[in-house]
């Protein structure tokens, strides 16, 4: 059946596919429990899980609770908070969402005798209007999973009439795991003891007889935060490649196995990572694993990659310092080493192999100035000294950028229907260079980005994204060139002005920061990134 419904949806994409480059996306809000009976506040979370999976068909992105969390954040609020009309918009924005689903819901009775009544409203964010009319529903309680099936084929169906699959069919997909299970995994999502959430994940696992893969993973992951390695292994390693949660298990395994003293099979989760997940913070767990197996050659490129990448990152730095000593490197060790005790001074292992690599080139006043420092501040220095032992130092990353996580899943999902939609191949690059720019990987998004403007000049994202990371390099003259051709090709870029005007202040250039300041309140005078660049003028300028 399912395999039926994936296959009708493929086709429903190619025949119906909407005409633009982007599917739309789908924020689902928590939906608000008006019963006020707290026992059932689990079910304002369900319809969020449940209607994410549901949703999601070609052209229609949802986005997950995890990353819907982090717009929460952004903003400020509490994931558990009622929300405003002003903060569903904030959040919608910061989540990048075109459309927003929001509802309540009231529940009526006791045990088999309670029944349920929902409401819901889709929102297009883009031009503030309700979308259709109000959906509602209700039934037995019982049947929630059946109602929420049944909800999420009308709110599709009047969306587009042409859809090739049956409300039978998401009907099926709403109720593939039993009720008392889907009960315990949602009840496990919303608590905040850790061994409540256990308790509900194992039971959700049992009751649904491990055929339930979102709990599966959250228990792996669960476990993983709590720093039960052991049993984490033997959770994360049951979700299959071709689920959605597959990278994220995968790197927690890859850390979970390194933590057990499984260095061989961690080298393989990280590795068969890389081209899917290519995340720093993946290429340099992998390398640390090679390192820990003695193989510094195949460790080097990719922490090199890694730290061109994470410039900010002192333990990704460190990596590279410390395995380029361990490569007889010793000059190249000593330049990046410098990097990190500059901004981290009490790093005493970055001083004792600073002192270390000066002393191999000969440059023993400043070698003795790191190992006194590093005598200071390094515990187990008399014990390295006496025994000559030094363990492998390398540091690894136990969590990986989560927006850069969820853009990369955004840019995988929509390349892979590139040929329904017809994406133009600067289209599929600009979705690269989006990934890789949020996972810091400047390099590679400016070779993307190069691909976008040979074909596409006058692109102003483009153009934008660019002068960001020359921004973010601190390469000031490139960044210039690049955001006014983004302001040539789009003058209402906010973003661009706001960046030029950062850039120039920081030139003591006051009269243009002032004129890009001014361009960026008259198109939006409410922008939070202008405001904070006026503060910023008028704390270096005005007082001039």
């Amino acid at each position: 059946m399912l395999s039926t419904l994936r296959s009708a949806l493929l086709l429903f994409f190619f025949v119906f596919g909407s005409a633009s480059a982007y599917a739309e996306t789908l924020l689902i809000l928590p939906f608000e429990n008006t019963s006020r009976r707290p026992e059932y506040n689990w079910i304002g979370e369900g319809f969020s899980e449940l209607f994410a999976d549901l949703l999601e068909i070609p052209g229609l992105r949802t986005i997950n609770p995890d990353e819907r969390n982090l717009a929460y954040e952004r903003v400020g609020v509490p994931s558990t908070a009622i929300l405003t009309r002003a903060t569903v918009i904030k959040i919608a924005e910061k989540a990048n969402a075109d459309l927003v689903l929001i509802g309540s819901y009231s529940v009526r009775g006791d045990g088999r005798d309670a029944s349920i009544s929902i409401t819901a409203r889709l929102i297009d964010i883009r031009e503030g209007r309700l979308v259709g009319n109000e959906y509602s529903r209700g039934g037995q309680l019982s049947d929630l999973q059946k109602i929420l099936g049944e909800l999420a084929w009308t709110l599709l169906y009047r969306r587009n009439a042409a859809l090739p699959f049956s409300r039978d069919q998401i009907v099926s997909r709403a109720t593939a795991v039993p009720p008392a299970a889907f009960e315990s995994y949602m009840k496990a999502r919303l608590t905040a003891d850790r061994q409540d959430k256990v308790r509900f994940l194992n039971r959700a696992v049992r009751e649904a007889k491990e055929r339930y893969p979102q709990a599966v993973f959250y228990l792996g992951q669960v476990l993983y935060q709590d720093g039960d390695f052991e049993e984490a292994v033997k959770w994360l390693e049951k979700i299959s490649p071709e689920d959605p949660n597959y990278p994220e298990a995968a790197f927690y395994l890859g850390v979970s196995r390194n933590n057990i003293g499984e260095v061989d099979k961690a080298l393989a989760s990280f590795s068969g990572l890389m081209q899917r997940l290519p995340l720093y913070e993946v290429y340099n767990n992998a390398a640390a694993m090679y390192v820990k197996k003695g193989q510094v050659a195949q460790a080097l490129p990719l922490f090199k990659s890694a730290a061109e990448t994470a410039v900010r990152d002192m333990d990704v730095q460190f990596n590279y310092g410390y395995v380029m000593w361990q490569a007889g490197n010793f000059q190249g060790a000593v330049e990046q080493l410098k990097k990190v005790v500059e901004r981290r001074q009490a790093d005493g292992e970055a001083q004792y192999i600073l002192g270390k690599s000066l002393a191999k080139l000969g440059r023993n006043q400043e070698s003795a100035a790191a190992i006194d420092k590093a005598k200071r501040y390094l515990n187990q220095f008399a014990n390295w000294e006496t025994t000559g032992k030094i363990p492998v130092l390398v540091r690894i990353k136990p969590q990986f950028n989560k927006s850069a996580y969820y853009q990369l899943r955004r840019g995988s999902a929509q390349t892979g229907a590139a040929d329904a939609s017809r994406l133009t191949p600067a289209d599929e690059a600009l979705m690269r260079a989006r990934g890789y720019f949020l996972a810091n990987r400047d390099q590679e998004a400016i070779n993307e980005l190069n691909k976008v403007l040979q074909s596409s000049p006058d692109n102003a994202e483009a153009h934008l994204m660019l002068g960001r990371i020359y921004e973010r390099r601190a390469d000031y003259p490139n960044a210039v060139n690049t955001l006014k051709a983004a302001i040539f090709w789009n003058p209402r870029l906010t973003a661009a002005h706001v960046l030029l005007g950062r850039i120039y202040t920081l030139q003591n250039n006051c009269d243009q920061a002032k004129a890009h300041l001014k361009k960026a309140l008259e198109i939006d005078s409410k922008n939070t990134d202008a405001l904070a660049l006026k503060r910023i003028i008028e704390a270096n300028c005005d007082k001039r």
